[in-house]
């Protein structure tokens, strides 16, 4: 009885953890509820629980560091990435388009001298 009880405390501290950190990061009390139900069910099954666990620690821990960075700094990287990321499609496409320029025609060899016969006695 007191392994149950257990776990379905520790199933919903973790889908706790995981709606709140989800919440955080996306604005959403839907996708929250979706993700927040992932640790719960896998938790009150005691089916993989430890991978359910782990990405709810992933997920608490990229929602606590993006709290600390701020959204703006991720929004401002992230249009620098693109910008440099299709910069380079444009670099890359304009090489493949650009006609290779024409080797020089090799120069046509010398007519050969026309043979003489040799005089006749």
């Amino acid at each position: 009885m007191e392994q149950v009880f257990f776990r379905i405390v520790k199933s919903v501290v973790m889908a706790a953890i995981m709606m709140a950190s989800a919440w955080a990061l996306t604005g959403s009390v839907r996708i929250a509820l979706v993700a927040g139900l992932v640790p719960f069910v896998l938790g009150m099954t005691n089916i993989m629980t430890g991978v359910a666990y782990s990405i709810t620690a992933g997920v608490f821990l990229l929602a606590i560091a993006v709290q600390i960075i701020g959204f703006d700094t991720i929004v401002e990287v992230k249009a620098d990435a693109e910008k440099i990321l299709h910069d380079a499609e444009v670099v890359r496409s304009s090489k493949k388009t650009a006609a290779p320029a024409p080797s020089p025609a090799p120069a046509p060899a010398p007519a050969p001298a026309p043979v003489e016969a040799p005089p006749q006695k």
